[in-house]
């Protein structure tokens, strides 16, 4: 059995509780597929520019709205996704303490096309979303169950100031028409609670199936299993991706705390420079074309890696049990060799992450230069005269070399990253002190663009095995929930909006917004434009979902 399972487009959402390979077993298994309808490609966006449709479709215009529910309409455009989602919400009632209801009736996503450029470029992103967020507007209205949604949600930050400003200005447009309340969402606290949207949409799959086999169902018979979530508050969530590297302790909703992150660049923007540097001249774009749309370099340098490589057990790969192996380096046996990231000095204990000095060492290993095209022969460093003269090109590294070097890349990465997982776990920093706030973690939840990565989740999985911390649970999204998405957003301001959180109709995105609630600018309620008001309900009856 693999350990962890990829998800093809037209598969259901699914989250998985992933084990290590010893632990495996149908019983600790867990899969929440949760998507109320099938998934299916939808066609491109006819924009002419190069823009290409990457996220299903939806067919839920003929679907009635839950008689007590909640409906928002989400925008999430804070990179280069131009993403629009519909999620409904069924209310959840405290004497069942299940785990809450919720479909998704539509999602797409659209991404820039930054082929030429190398990478996400501000432009390219800015004019993606100028084109493709109108017509994806247009089609998740007519998939809205009942004329318009109970509130719009946006994402208001952090990300890219002029993308922000793209989907923020055209929810609050929405808001205005529809005379409906706005909530701007946090991106980062979104994939935080990302797991908890996948718990809450296989719940809603498994009540509607109950209903439609059981004869006893009544419009008033709960059909929720008591069940209680599995993501649930305190809990350690990883979230990485091209711009975070953050290992926080959600303790609530809006109550967070920072307990190491990227002191340089993040481990997704570490992984799409490396794999600049170690892919062989023309792989990405064999790879994109193969696609034929822009993929994330750091997906392309996974794939390489482990090209005919048992991805089972990644080779019998364990953690290390002792420190000093954990700060060893990775030994190529080639003449060259990479550090592991603080492995000396007086950070080697410390509660942050630096990548910066193994992005070094991997672009000299291979030869190469980041902004050079990927593959091509390292630049020749310019030397005083009194050296001689230069001794031209670097002869680049075989194919096998280079496979060798994107693993002990990814290795050292997601070690140094599990490292301080542990670190936080023994010194009781992530939780466990036994009282209120610091509980024990329920879990550990990875999410972000990286997450989709099987190979960090498996090094975490084992280090948590490996320093007897297995008992705690490691759960991450579908890789089509890692990445930036609308239904993400939607879940955030859903839980928002029944906490009684609301935006004003004035506030403004913003590119650098903490989640710490310790931070300087207050964490996620810290900035101005927030309107606290009570949630009115439809209804107050409960009925089986359909």
């Amino acid at each position: 059995m693999r350990t962890f399972t990829r998800i093809s487009s037209r598969q259901p959402c699914r989250l998985y509780l992933t084990h290590h390979p010893s632990q495996i077993s149908p019983a600790n298994l867990v899969s929440l597929s949760g998507t109320a309808r099938p998934v299916k490609e939808s066609k491109a966006l006819k924009t002419g520019r190069g823009f290409t449709t990457i996220a299903p479709a939806s067919d839920a215009q003929a679907q009635r709205r839950w008689p007590n529910s909640l409906l928002t309409l989400a925008i999430e455009t804070s990179c280069d996704d131009t993403c629009v989602a519909v999620l409904e919400k069924e209310r959840t009632e405290a004497p069942f303490g299940a785990t809450p209801r919720a479909r998704l009736l539509f999602e797409e996503r659209v991404t820039a096309d930054n082929r030429a450029y190398g990478g996400i470029h501000p432009l390219a992103a800015s004019e993606s979303h100028m084109v493709a967020l109108a017509p994806l507007v247009q089609k998740a209205t007519a998939c809205l169950p009942s004329g318009k949604p109970d509130f719009v949600s946006a994402t208001r930050g952090p990300g890219m100031g002029s993308s922000l400003a793209s989907g923020l200005s055209v929810a609050k447009g929405l808001a205005v028409a529809w005379q409906v309340p706005l909530v701007g969402v946090h991106h980062m606290q979104a994939h935080a609670l990302t797991p908890r949207l996948v718990e809450a949409l296989d719940a809603a799959k498994t009540a509607a199936a109950a209903a439609s086999t059981s004869s006893a169902a009544t419009p008033t018979t709960p059909t929720t299993p008591t069940t209680p979530p599995l993501v649930s508050f305190p809990y350690l969530s990883f979230l990485v991706s091209g711009g975070h590297t953050m290992l926080v302790h959600s303790r609530a909703l809006n109550d967070h705390r920072i307990l190491a992150s990227a002191a340089n660049i993040a481990v997704g923007d570490l992984l799409d420079k490396c794999a600049r540097a170690i892919l062989p001249r023309g792989f990405i774009a064999a790879a994109e074309a193969s696609a034929g749309r822009s993929l994330p370099y750091g997906a392309i340098l996974e794939a390489f890696a482990f090209e005919g490589q048992d991805t089972e057990t990644y080779s019998g790969y364990r953690y290390p049990r002792q420190r000093c192996d954990e700060m060893a380096p990775f030994e190529s046996g080639h003449g060259w060799r990479l550090e592991a990231p603080l492995s000396s000095g007086v950070l080697r204990h410390a509660l942050r992450f630096d990548f910066s000095g193994l992005n070094g060492a991997v672009i000299k290993a291979a030869g190469g230069d980041p902004h050079m095209v990927p593959g091509g022969p390292g630049r020749v460093p310019k030397v005083p005269k009194s050296t001689g003269p230069p001794a031209g090109p670097k002869i680049p590294l075989p194919e096998s070399e280079r496979r060798l070097l994107a693993r002990g890349t990814m290795q050292l990465a997601f070690e140094h990253l599990a490292s301080r997982l542990l670190l936080a776990l023994k010194t009781g920093a992530g939780g466990g002190g036994g009282e209120g706030r610091d509980a024990p973690p329920t879990c550990l939840v990875v999410s972000g663009g990286v997450a989709s990565n099987q190979f960090l989740r498996y090094i975490l999985r084992s280090a948590l095995e490996v320093h007897r911390y297995g008992h705690l649970p490691v759960v991450a999204p579908p890789p089509s929930l890692c990445t930036d998405n609308a239904a993400m957003i939607a879940w955030a301001g859903m839980e928002m909006y029944e906490a009684g959180w609301q935006s004003d109709l004035t506030m403004l995105p913003i590119r650098k917004w903490s989640m710490d609630a310790d931070a300087e600018d207050g964490g996620i309620l810290g900035p101005d434009g927030w309107v606290q008001k009570r949630v009115q309900w439809r209804n107050k009856k409960r009925y089986p979902l359909s």
